[in-house]
């Protein structure tokens, strides 16, 4: 009977706590205008910039469903955090809001991976591209039917983007200038070597089709050597990777079972500086290790 007394009053404490925090947090957000303004800005500035990158890789998404995922990722996940942390609210809180920020910057590193993913399927696909368009100008196309040719016989991403380029072109902008927009928007070296290559010879005059196939052959050495400076360097970039998350997993499974002895890290000043430490040092001897082994080719 005193057990079960004890345990139903441990259940109302974690909910009072929640209740209590939540209501704290409602009441913050009501009489600080300052705070709310601040943070509107900063997420419409957000979806902003989330809705601009999505559109570079052909990803609609409306402002309004930004804003509701910058906040909801944002705010929930926080909220989540400090829930499953409690009784212990100091390292709820620690952790929660450590975990909204971090929320609140995935899109960055996730679009930077998209993009860096499809801007490498397309320098892929500029040896067929190429290849097609050398064949067609060969058999007597111009430039513009050489790149309807590729828009009508390759995938996705390459018929995107030259989709878009054939829109430009219909609208009275010119072929050289809409090819220079295409190199602009991917930052692809062996595109921007494409795009000047037709620049110059449409103003000097020049045998296109030999030009786009010494193209080919630069682009297939180019990625011949780098994927084997990735195979090269993939151990360092692994090392990096368990160097940085093993010892947050070890903590977080140290804290449910033990959890006595870990707490103390997040409800002493000497264990919150030794966690902002240990947290800065893992930080910085990961990025270092991931910067010596990224060999750019």
């Amino acid at each position: 009977m005193y057990q079960e007394s004890a345990s139903l009053f441990s259940l109302y404490k974690i909910g009072l706590i929640v209740v209590v925090g939540v209501l704290f947090f409602i009441v913050i957000l009501i009489n600080s205008k300052k705070g709310i303004k601040y943070l509107d800005q900063k997420f419409d500035e957000r979806a902003d910039w989330l809705v601009r990158e999505l559109d570079s890789i052909f990803i609609e998404i409306n402002k309004r469903t930004a804003v509701i995922l910058m906040y909801g990722g944002t705010l929930g996940f926080g909220f989540v955090m400090f829930v499953l942390f409690l009784p212990n609210y100091i390292a709820g809180m620690i952790v929660g809001l450590g975990t909204g920020f971090m929320v609140s910057r995935l899109p960055g590193p996730i679009i930077s991976y998209i993009k860096n993913k499809r801007a490498s399927v397309f320098n892929l696909q500029m040896v067929d591209a190429l290849t097609l368009m050398s064949n067609g100008l060969r058999s007597g196309l111009n430039l513009i039917q050489a790149v309807q040719l590729v828009v009508d016989e390759m995938p996705n991403p390459i018929k995107q983007e030259f989709t878009l380029l054939l829109a430009q072109n219909r609208v009275g902008v010119p072929i050289d200038e809409a090819f220079v927009n295409l190199s602009k928007r991917l930052d692809i070296e062996d595109l921007d070597m494409f795009a000047t290559a037709i620049l110059i010879l449409r103003e000097t005059g020049g045998n296109l089709p030999e030009t786009f196939d010494t193209i080919v052959h630069t682009i297939r050495e180019r990625v011949k050597f780098s994927a084997k400076v990735k195979a090269l360097t993939a151990q360092g970039l692994f090392q990096a990777v368990v160097i940085t998350i093993v010892p947050f997993a070890l903590l977080g499974v140290q804290y449910y079972s033990n959890p006595g002895q870990t707490s103390l890290l997040f409800s002493t000043p000497l264990g919150l500086v030794m966690v902002g430490v240990m947290f800065t040092m893992q930080v910085i001897g990961g990025y270092m290790i991931k910067k010596i082994v990224t060999i750019k080719v």
